[in-house]
């Protein structure tokens, strides 16, 4: 699902926590992030690709005119 954010096109990650260690009630709404363009793709990898390997997640934050996520 994506947001229009024209205010801001950033997400604060407060956060890196092992997946496992997430309650599942979390997982009710969750929202994946992806790049939003293949210039951002190599940025994004830098990030995901260890993350995945280390089976931990983000915890973030993110922002949308009067909205917060």
């Amino acid at each position: 699902m994506r947001y229009p954010c024209s205010s801001r096109r950033t997400i604060d990650i407060s956060d890196f926590v092992d997946l496992g260690d997430i309650e599942p009630v979390y997982f009710d709404r969750t929202y994946c992030i992806a790049p939003r363009s293949k210039e951002y793709t190599k940025v994004y990898e830098l990030l995901r690709a260890p993350l995945a390997e280390a089976g931990k997640v983000g915890i973030a934050r993110s922002r949308c005119a009067a909205r917060s996520t």
